[in-house]
Parts: structure tokens; C-alpha cells; sequence
């Protein structure tokens, strides 16, 4: 599943057509502040919580979380920056 705000995923089945994956893809919109959708085996977060302050960041794990549930992973792929501080 792809999941994103509506705008993101708008032009998602031309490309996934195009790439012959279309039927492997299923497109959701909304917005991971107020629910992500359940039933997942694997929740994949790539290059999102570090855009947001901490309270937001808190919001989507959380909301993350509530779908994936007791049997769910969540895995979040971030990018360490050179000049961050430790």
C-alpha cells in the first residue's frame, strides 16, 4: 500500500502503470496526523519523522503504531546529516 496525502499520491497509478507494478499497489490518501490504515504487516516510515517537531513526530509514531498494532512492524528509514549535532 502507498499511503500519502491525497496530492502525492495523485499521479501514483500513471506511474505504477507504467512500471507494470499497478496491480501489486494498493493507493490510499489521508494524512498520518489523523489515522493511518490498519492491517499491515510492515509500516515503512523512509525520510518523514525528522521534517517534523517532536510533538508531531510523536503523533504520527503513535498513529503508526494504532495501525500496525501488537503484531505490526514499523521501520524507520532516516538519514544521519554530517554537520547534525550528537
Amino acid at each position: 500500500m502507498l499511503y500519502d496525502q491525497p496530492q502525492v499520491v495523485a499521479n501514483a497509478p500513471t506511474l505504477l502503470q507504467q512500471h507494470g507494478i499497478d496491480g501489486r499497489i494498493r493507493i490510499e490518501s489521508g494524512s498520518f496526523f489523523e489515522t493511518v490504515p490498519a492491517g499491515g504487516d510492515l509500516y515503512v516510515l523512509k525520510a518523514i519523522i525528522h521534517d517534523w517537531p517532536d510533538e508531531q513526530a510523536v503523533t504520527i509514531l503513535r498513529n503508526v503504531r494504532d495501525a500496525a498494532g501488537p503484531a505490526g512492524t514499523v521501520l524507520l528509514v532516516e538519514f544521519g546529516h554530517p554537520n547534525a549535532r550528537s
